[in-house]
């Protein structure tokens, strides 16, 4: 049987979500925990996308701290991104950041 190659698969035990506005305090939550993620280990991490969008500026922060380098300079996690309700203005920019996305069925991208 194959085994499906985990760079093309969400992985909720590895993940980030974004849900609501796209703005400094979804920033100042995430930071921890994609640094957190980061430190672990390289593999990807898959980002949850159910937002209307927001700041566009906020959603680059994102990107560059999930494509961050370690101290090492160990290129960045890969990116899984998956829009599970909506991905509109900013939030489809973050969805089309991922080296592989995906949308849910239902789902509206904007």
């Amino acid at each position: 049987m194959l085994k499906p190659h985990p760079d093309y698969r969400a992985n909720p035990a590895r993940a980030v979500y974004i849900q609501g506005r796209i703005d400094q305090l979804l920033v100042d939550k995430l930071t921890p925990l994609i640094i957190s993620l980061q430190s672990q280990s390289r593999d990807p991490i898959t980002v949850y996308i159910d937002s209307p969008g927001g700041y566009t500026f906020s959603a680059d922060t994102i990107t560059r701290l999930l494509r961050a380098p370690d101290q090492d300079y160990s290129p960045g996690c890969r990116l899984v991104t998956v829009v599970t309700g909506r991905a509109a203005s900013a939030a489809a920019d973050l969805l089309c950041a991922g080296n592989y996305a995906m949308a849910l069925p239902e789902s509206t991208i904007l």
